[in-house]
């Protein structure tokens, strides 16, 4: 049952990662906020709680999301760190 629990948190991560870069593109919180809130709780995403054969799919966006995150930050501040890491 570990499975459930790390798709979970992960796939809360995503969600979390999908507001932030809804609220830098968007520049609203109350679109972010629900952008997020689609993302989260839209029923094709219930596979990601109950199959272990999907967290491939859970990692793949987080690091997908993560890289686009980080590049953002680069291109914002010019920070090379945050390029390398993206």
């Amino acid at each position: 049952m570990w499975f459930h629990f790390l798709n979970i948190a992960l796939h809360a991560l995503n969600t979390l990662m999908i507001y932030f870069i809804a609220k830098y593109l968007i520049e609203s919180d109350l679109v972010a906020f629900f952008a997020a809130l689609t993302f989260g709780l839209h029923p094709i995403n219930s596979e990601v709680v109950t199959f272990v054969a999907i967290f491939g799919d859970v990692a793949l966006t987080f690091f997908c999301l993560s890289s686009l995150i980080l590049f953002a930050l680069f291109s914002i501040g010019n920070n090379i760190k945050a390029y390398l890491f993206s």
